[in-house]
């Protein structure tokens, strides 16, 4: 959620300021009637934040590749952690403590061959997230067909406020993938309401 309120309807209409819009993602406004007692006015935005895979720590044999320029990727880079050992590692600092969503936005193509259907055979990936050192999921990524045609992982994971290191780590797992971006979004404190 970017924004939650009340906004005065004005000649049938209804205006809702926004700022720090991403290009590359959609939006959906909802509206619906306010209570009689409600004031106007805009909650303030959800803290959320992204991050660029190409601007961690690069560890093993990972590395910086440029996406294809004919699909959406932002700063046109990803970085590719096929490997065990084969890591990035990226600097966060949470807000409050709570639960928090994890978006991964990734590419992965290993065994496609659209154009000869009888060698076409699309592997799963497989990225391990690690929090402060600690192993706390394995990422199985869906195939995407192409390198640069990117898909998202979400999960929800747990942070104390303040300094963290998270460290996406590739596996020996036959599918491989490339990491574009992460994004972190707090989500409060109690994950059942989110979980509905």
């Amino acid at each position: 959620m970017v924004k939650e309120g009340a906004v005065q309807v004005v000649d049938g209409r209804v205006s809702v300021p926004m700022s720090d819009m991403n290009a590359l993602s959609a939006y959906r406004i909802t509206v619906t009637q306010a209570a009689e007692d409600e004031n106007a006015g805009l909650l303030s935005s959800t803290w959320k934040e992204m991050y660029e895979a190409e601007k961690g720590v690069l560890a093993g044999n990972a590395k910086i590749v440029n996406a294809d320029w004919q699909f959406a990727c932002s700063n046109r880079q990803q970085v590719q952690n096929h490997n065990t050992g084969d890591s990035f590692t990226i600097d966060v600092k949470a807000p409050k403590e709570g639960y928090y969503r994890y978006d991964m936005l990734y590419g992965a193509a290993t065994g496609v061959n659209t154009a000869d259907p009888a060698n076409h055979f699309p592997k799963t990936a497989v990225q391990k997230l690690i929090i402060d050192g600690g192993l706390a999921e394995e990422m199985v990524l869906q195939n995407t067909v192409n390198w640069s045609m990117e898909d998202m992982y979400s999960t929800y994971i747990y942070l104390t406020a303040g300094n963290h290191k998270i460290t996406v780590e590739g596996s020996d797992s036959e599918g491989k993938a490339v990491v574009d971006c992460i994004y972190l979004t707090y989500k409060g404190e109690n994950l059942l309401r989110y979980c509905i």
